[in-house]
């Protein structure tokens, strides 16, 4: 009867074991919290940017780019560990609504008049010339639209959403992307996809 009980009590052991392998919590990786770039990111001769990324323990990663220009963008997706000391992200526009579900801001700060998400979005800034236009449908699609101040149609694309959090969208105008990372020391991560270094801060 001991050698049941001393056997059964082995096998819960290596159960329990087993089932903490490779399932440590997301709160608990190095890669959570805020890293900035250590370097200008260069688009071309005119536009350079420094980015930020910030890995929530909940899976959401949000990138944040300062231009040049002093101007800013966002950015939301996910992220995920692939391998030891090594992670993906991906990322969408971020577009926010305000708590009373009148403005809608998108990722390049540009913000516009509605009522709730689903539905007609427009601009009134026309000091570019040009207006924007949104459409987002209840079944997760959508359109972009830039209008002339005529109100004659310039550029238009479709677009997929996703509610990430109460009123925080991500918005996709093509497949999503992957960018790989890998962990060099507990408070330095390369970005191998861009070629690029970020610090712990």
């Amino acid at each position: 009867m001991k050698k049941i009980l001393f056997a059964a009590l082995i096998l819960a052991l290596v159960a329990i074991s087993a089932g903490c392998i490779g399932n440590t919590p997301a709160g608990d990786d190095v890669i959570v919290g805020s890293w900035q770039s250590t370097e200008s990111y260069k688009i071309d001769d005119r536009y350079t940017y420094m980015y930020q990324l910030k890995f929530n323990a909940d899976g959401v990663c949000i990138e944040t780019d300062t231009w040049s220009d002093g101007s800013k963008s966002n950015w939301i997706g996910s992220w995920e560990k692939t391998a030891d000391k090594k992670y993906r992200y991906e990322l969408g526009h971020m577009y926010k609504v305000s708590a009373d579900g009148a403005t809608l801001t998108d990722s390049y700060g540009y913000t516009l008049s509605g009522d709730g998400f689903v539905g007609k979005w427009t601009e009134s800034n026309s000091t570019r010339g040009t207006y924007l236009g949104y459409e987002f449908t209840s079944d997760g699609k959508g359109t972009r639209t830039v209008y002339k101040m005529s109100g004659e149609i310039y550029d238009q694309l479709s677009l997929t959403w996703k509610e990430i959090s109460k009123d925080v969208y991500k918005i996709y105008y093509s497949e999503p992307k992957y960018y790989d990372l890998e962990l060099v020391e507990s408070n330095k991560l390369h970005d191998t996809t861009n070629d690029q270094y970020l610090t712990k801060i």
